[in-house]
């Protein structure tokens, strides 16, 4: 799945960082991304870049990466408290292209985090599970992950994750009902 660099080092792929307007750089932003990543790129939004603008060059620096001999290993969205409109269809489209490169690069991890949990909406803090439920509904395979960090230095996964069993409806595992993890 990864190869080398110069250094003789392993290449472990390339963490992205996705910061919309108004958010702030996470504190675990720079260990996540030394510990899942060869390499880092940072897509901030400019604070006069229209939601639309900034979503078409995320989603193209994504697909550039897709196309090119990069792997991603690693991705976070870093959401604002006081968007400027409703960011979720940007949310949902930049997400879905993240979770394509990443199934693509072979697997990985998106995580979903608020710039600031303490002043996360109720509102905001469904949106973001919603989105990660979504995105958990339609993964392919078991490589990618897709995580909702709110609090600390390590993500909640069990909150999300989605357990199929055979045909029929999609049910939660013990772990995503607040259960203990196995």
């Amino acid at each position: 799945m990864y190869g080398e660099v110069d250094n003789g080092e392993v290449d472990r792929g390339l963490a992205l960082f996705v910061i919309e307007a108004g958010a702030r750089w996470p504190r675990w932003g720079q260990l996540e991304a030394r510990r899942r990543a060869t390499s880092s790129v940072v897509d901030a939004q400019g604070s006069d870049e229209s939601v639309a603008a900034f979503t078409r060059r995320v989603v193209e620096r994504i697909e550039s990466v897709r196309r090119s001999s990069m792997l991603l290993a690693y991705a976070a969205m870093i959401t604002a408290p006081d968007s400027r409109c409703d960011p979720m269809s940007s949310r949902v489209q930049i997400a879905r292209t993240i979770v394509s490169t990443l199934s693509a690069s072979g697997g990985g991890s998106l995580v979903l985090a608020p710039s600031l949990p303490g002043s996360l909406s109720e509102r905001d803090r469904h949106d973001l599970f919603a989105l990660a439920g979504t995105l958990c509904e339609e993964l392919s395979g078991p490589d990618v992950v897709v995580s909702v960090r709110l609090h600390g230095s390590r993500p909640r996964r069990q909150s999300l994750r989605w357990a199929r069993s055979a045909p029929g409806p999609a049910r939660t595992s013990r772990a995503s009902r607040g259960g203990p993890s196995a």
